[in-house]
């Protein structure tokens, strides 16, 4: 179940100030229990109710003087600290949720916001209710150790364990591939403060969405440029690009990354029948998870021929 936390830490903290206490204690964002221990310094940072309002005027000021912006920052996320260095394995940023009345949701709509998208996370991240009544969530948990990881897949497991929001103070921590959350809007305008995990895990395990009607995975969404960059290797190098991707294929431990250097190969194949030939070479991968997906893929392809023959 998702973990709440209760500290009623009265003392806050500056931006530098939790940056400094991360470093200094060396929390490893890895680990449930150094997580933990970062909650009152992360509940401290929320107790200081003028650090974001000054940065964020702070950035109006570099939007007039055109000086260079030192936050970076899109519809919903303002990354408040970047690591530094390869050492530094956390992410600090501020989160926005609009209700359902205000212009940044009128305006995008909900896609930026990732509400009604179930979704778990490849990382742990803690987060404290910063400002306003806070986001709603569906909460739900599963055991990431028994599903392969493709699109369609049944997750026996998936249960749902509450519904709440993000009161101002409250701190939770999200646990990676195991808590799974519906976002809803929040009932006003709403911000959340979040530690959030840099380490190898993030690049190495899938992130997931899930079908709630079905208990399924309904697709990875792993933000990579695997498939663009195999392409181009491939359509730029010739033969040289070709062996790296089989060499991809070959010692590559990551199960998402071999299917796209597979696909890769296969596009060379212009006829559809060609191209599912080629990709059947990935039906041997020693991964489950290729072999569905590869599977799935092949069929997709080979339904679209059908279907153009007939149509």
């Amino acid at each position: 179940m998702l973990v709440h936390i209760d500290t009623n830490e009265k003392d806050d903290f500056t931006l530098d100030e939790l940056v400094h206490w991360l470093k200094e204690n060396r929390i490893d964002t890895s680990s449930h229990q150094d997580m933990l221990k970062a909650a009152p310094a992360l509940k401290r940072l929320a107790n200081n109710r003028s650090f974001l309002a000054d940065l964020a005027v702070s950035e109006i000021k570099d939007v007039c003087t055109s000086d260079p912006h030192i936050y970076h920052y899109s519809a919903q996320v303002m990354l408040l600290h970047l690591p530094d260095n390869q050492q530094d394995n956390f992410y600090i940023r501020a989160n926005f949720w609009p209700s359902v009345k205000d212009q940044p949701l009128v305006a995008a709509g909900p896609g930026p916001f990732f509400y009604n998208r179930p979704h778990d996370h490849n990382f742990n991240f803690l987060t404290v209710g910063y400002y306003g009544p806070g986001y709603w969530s569906n909460y739900y948990e599963y055991d990431h150790e028994r599903v392969t990881g493709y699109p369609g897949e049944h997750v026996p497991d998936l249960v749902f364990t509450e519904k709440r929001a993000l009161t101002e103070g409250h701190v939770m921590l999200y646990r990676a591939s195991q808590d799974v959350h519906e976002q809803l809007p929040a009932d006003s305008m709403s911000i959340s403060l979040n530690i959030l995990e840099n380490t190898p895990r993030v690049r190495l395990t899938d992130q997931y969405s899930f079908d709630l009607e079905r208990n399924a995975i309904r697709q990875i969404i792993n933000i990579s440029l695997a498939p663009a960059v195999f392409n181009m290797a491939l359509h730029l190098g010739g033969e040289d690009g070709r062996d790296a991707l089989s060499e991809i294929i070959r010692l590559s431990p990551d199960p998402f990354i071999r299917f796209n250097a597979y696909k890769a190969l296969a596009s060379e194949c212009r006829e559809p029948a060609k191209y599912c030939e080629a990709l059947a070479s990935a039906l041997s991968d020693k991964s489950s998870m290729v072999t569905r997906w590869a599977d799935r893929h092949i069929a997709d392809v080979q339904r679209g021929m059908n279907e153009g023959s007939t149509g």
